[in-house]
């Protein structure tokens, strides 16, 4: 239900002809999704794990790139000493 818009003062006032009704609700009570045409994100890498870093951590490396090498250095040292 569309709530009529009237103009007062500068400010925009919104008419709501029935109390109980949202104006803003114009959804429909029931949709068939069947009949849409849904397609995959192609914007999903699933291969990508998003870590978040501390902000004191995160200033040291410029992008992610910096980051994940990094990591694989340290990752080749500890199996180093490791073995």
């Amino acid at each position: 239900m569309k709530a009529k818009t009237k103009i007062f003062k500068g400010n925009k006032i919104n008419i709501i002809n029935n109390p109980n009704q949202n104006p803003d609700d114009e959804l429909r009570d029931e949709y068939d999704l069947s009949k849409m045409n849904l397609k995959p994100n192609p914007y999903i890498n699933h291969n990508k794990i998003i870590i978040e870093l501390l902000p004191e951590v995160a200033k040291y490396f410029k992008n992610s790139k910096q980051v994940n090498d990094y990591l694989r250095n340290q990752i080749k040292q500890f199996e180093k000493v490791i073995i």
